[in-house]
């Protein structure tokens, strides 16, 4: 009787064991899945978000020109919302935000209400590039994807001296993750707890969900 106890209490043992490993292999392999899911939505997230913008390059340059040319016309008069409306009509994707850069190297005006006033010049790198354009050192200045992690929007600055030289004219080409990931499946795996970095030729960038507006 007690021989007999013994082997079922062994048997019983070794089917726990077994159960348990499999449980925790499913566990695992599920989790490995969700890993890899996410990782390639983000992947093809990004992927997207350089194509936009390299295919929006071109037309970059022709939106700097249109403002270029609406300052020449008004000048002091410039309405900055009225012209981000009019540089956007024939945008399909994203939107360009506007700035009129004083000497001082601050926002005096802008259609992102949210810059205006923003001293530049309190970055040296930024101050010596907005010298640079002020010096007619550079005509057209094409910035790196820049994420805006409180908003979660990617801007590419453009800028170019105004003709009088008194400006610096600037827009903002701007891609929302919404807009990136509009089509994807998404993950079921928490964003919140992933450590996500924008990485181009000029920086390294945090994308943090946490902070997402």
């Amino acid at each position: 009787m007690l021989a007999i106890t013994v082997l079922i209490s062994v048997s019983g043992a070794i089917n726990y064991q077994n159960h348990r490993k499999s449980i925790l292999d499913n566990y695992t392999n599920e989790h490995i899945n969700d890993s890899q899911r996410t990782r390639e939505y983000y992947r093809l997230a990004l992927d997207k978000l350089q194509h936009n913008f390299i295919k929006k390059e071109q037309e970059n340059i022709e939106v700097l020109q249109e403002y270029f040319d609406l300052y020449k016309i008004e000048k002091s008069d410039l309405d900055l919302q009225k012209i981000s409306q009019k540089l956007n009509r024939g945008s399909n994707s994203g939107e360009y935000q506007v700035f009129l850069i004083n000497k001082q190297f601050k926002i005096e005006k802008s259609s992102y209400m949210n810059d205006v006033g923003f001293d530049l010049g309190q970055h040296k790198g930024v101050a010596e590039l907005l010298e640079s354009v002020f010096a007619k050192n550079i005509h057209i200045d094409v910035s790196p994807i820049i994420v805006d992690s409180s908003s979660m929007q990617f801007k590419r600055y453009l800028l170019r001296l105004s003709d009088d030289g008194k400006y610096l004219m600037q827009i903002a080409y701007v891609l929302s993750f919404e807009e990136i990931t509009n089509g994807l499946v998404k993950p079921s795996e928490d964003s919140a707890n992933l450590e996500l970095f924008l990485v181009t030729a000029d920086l390294i960038a945090p994308i943090i969900f946490n902070k997402r507006a």
